[in-house]
C-alpha cells in the first residue's frame, strides 16, 4: 500500500497529492462522516434563515437530518429532524410554526423539543399509553452557535466552545483590519445554491489557489495579484491573501450603472491605507470565506456523499453598500460576477472527480505549485492529519511512521 502522507509531507514543490480514493471511495466518504464531521464545528446555514421566533429550517448534510429552531425567547436551537416515535424527518422545507408536528402520526413537540401530544397513541381519542414516559420523549439536541450571521453545529456535543474554535479566525480577520460588524445582509437579496457534482474537497482546492486563474477565468479574474500569501492556524483556518492599490481595486470592483461608475463602499481601512486586501480564509473541516474590498461572502460546503456537494452561498456589503437602493445594481453585478466565477471552475471540478477513479487505478501521483498552491497543500496535509488523529490510527494508505 502506497505510502502517500511520507510523499505528501515535502516541501510543496516535491510533494505528491491525495490518492484518487479519496475523493471518489464512498467507504471513505462513510470514515469522513463519521468520525471527522460530528468532532467539529460546521457551518450549516445563516442567521437570516432562521431569524424570527418560531422559524423552522431543515438542513441536510452528509446524510444527517438537522433541524434548526427559532423558539419564543430568541434562541437557537438544534435537533436531529427526527420523530422519536418512528424516525420520521418531522419538517420537510423551512416555515414558521408555533410547535413542530410530525406529519406521519402527528406527535407534536414544543419548539424547545419536548414532546406535547401523541394523539390516539392508545386508543381512538386516548393520547396516552401505559410505560410511555414523554418527558423522556423529547426531540434529541445537537449544540449549535452562531457567529456573524452564520450558524454552527456540533454533533458529538464535545469540542471545544465556538469561541475558541473562531478565535484564530477572529484574530486574523482583525490583522488585517475589517469590522465585520459594519457587514449587513440584503433581505431582498436571495441565496445562492448550487448542486455540484464532485467531492466537496475538490470544491475547497479550487477555492484556495489562485494558478487557474488566467485559464479558467480569462474574462472574469484574468491577471494575477502580484501581492499573494498564504498562511495557516493549523486546526483552525488556511488562508491566502491578495493586495492591490485601492486604485486598481476600485477598478476590478467598480460597477457600471447606467453608464455612470458606481463603486461600492469599501472598508475604512482600506480608504485609510490606500491597500485594498482580499482574504479567502478556509474554515477547518468544512466553510469558506471571502473578504474583498468592498464585501464578505461565505459558502456553506455541505457533503452529500462522495461525489455530490451542496454550497450555499451568502453575501454581505459594508455600510449603505447593504442597504441604499443606489447600490441595488451594483449588489447585483457583482453578485452575478462571482456566481459566474463558480460556473466556470464547475466543468474543472466535476471532470477531476471524473478522473479520480482513473488516477487511483494507475497510482497517477498529482502536483502543486510551490508558489500558488501551497495552500492547497496544507489543505491536504492538514485535512490528512486531521483524519489520522479522529480515527486514532493512519489514514489508508499510510505507515505508522509517515509523518514526521
Amino acid at each position: 500500500m502506497t505510502d502517500f502522507l511520507s510523499a505528501l509531507d515535502r516541501p510543496t514543490a516535491q510533494a505528491t497529492g491525495l490518492p484518487g480514493r479519496f475523493y471518489h471511495q464512498a467507504s471513505w466518504f462513510e470514515e469522513e462522516r463519521r468520525h471527522l464531521f460530528p468532532k467539529s464545528w460546521v457551518p450549516v446555514a445563516f442567521t437570516s434563515e432562521v431569524a424570527s421566533p418560531g422559524d423552522l429550517l431543515p438542513v441536510i448534510w452528509a446524510r444527517w437530518e438537522i433541524l434548526l429552531v427559532r423558539d419564543e425567547s430568541g434562541a437557537l436551537l438544534g435537533f436531529h429532524n427526527l420523530c422519536r416515535h418512528r424516525g420520521m424527518p418531522l419538517v420537510a422545507s423551512k416555515t414558521n410554526r408555533r410547535n413542530i408536528v410530525c406529519p406521519y402520526h402527528c406527535w407534536g413537540y414544543r419548539l424547545t423539543g419536548e414532546l406535547l401530544a401523541t394523539p390516539n397513541i392508545g386508543g381512538i381519542g386516548n393520547g396516552e399509553a401505559e410505560g410511555m414516559d414523554k418527558s423522556t420523549l423529547g426531540l434529541v439536541s445537537i449544540r449549535t452557535g452562531e457567529w456573524n450571521g452564520i450558524v454552527f453545529v456540533n454533533l458529538d456535543g464535545l469540542a471545544p466552545s465556538l469561541e475558541s474554535f473562531l478565535e484564530p479566525v477572529e484574530a486574523r480577520v482583525s490583522q488585517s483590519g475589517f469590522d465585520l460588524s459594519l457587514l449587513a445582509v440584503v433581505d431582498s437579496d436571495p441565496l445562492r445554491e448550487l448542486s455540484l457534482k464532485a467531492n466537496w474537497k475538490l470544491f475547497v482546492e479550487s477555492a484556495i489557489e489562485d494558478y487557474h486563474l488566467p485559464y479558467v477565468h480569462p474574462h472574469t479574474i484574468p491577471e494575477y495579484a502580484a501581492d499573494y500569501a498564504v498562511s495557516e492556524s493549523p486546526g483552525s483556518y488556511i488562508e491566502f491573501t491578495t493586495k492591490r492599490s485601492i486604485g486598481d481595486a476600485a477598478e476590478r470592483y467598480r460597477q457600471s450603472v447606467d453608464g455612470a461608475q458606481a463603486e461600492l463602499p469599501m472598508w475604512p481601512i482600506t480608504l485609510e491605507t490606500g491597500i485594498a486586501e482580499s482574504v479567502v480564509i478556509f474554515l477547518q473541516p468544512l466553510g469558506l470565506m471571502l473578504i474583498t474590498p468592498s464585501m464578505m461572502i461565505f459558502s456553506l460546503v455541505l457533503p452529500q456523499s462522495a461525489a455530490r456537494t451542496q454550497l450555499r452561498t451568502q453575501t454581505w456589503f459594508i455600510g449603505e453598500g447593504a442597504t441604499s437602493p443606489d447600490y441595488s445594481r451594483a449588489r447585483e453585478t457583482i453578485r452575478t460576477l462571482f456566481a459566474q466565477i463558480i460556473q466556470e471552475d464547475i466543468p474543472m471540478m466535476e471532470r477531476l472527480q471524473e478522473t479520480s477513479e482513473l488516477r487511483e487505478e494507475l497510482n497517477f501521483p498529482t502536483r502543486f505549485s510551490p508558489h500558488w498552491e501551497r495552500g492547497l497543500h496544507l489543505f491536504q496535509l492538514s485535512y490528512s492529519r486531521m483524519m489520522q488523529q479522529s480515527l486514532g490510527k493512519p489514514a489508508p494508505g499510510a505507515t505508522q511512521n509517515a509523518t514526521r
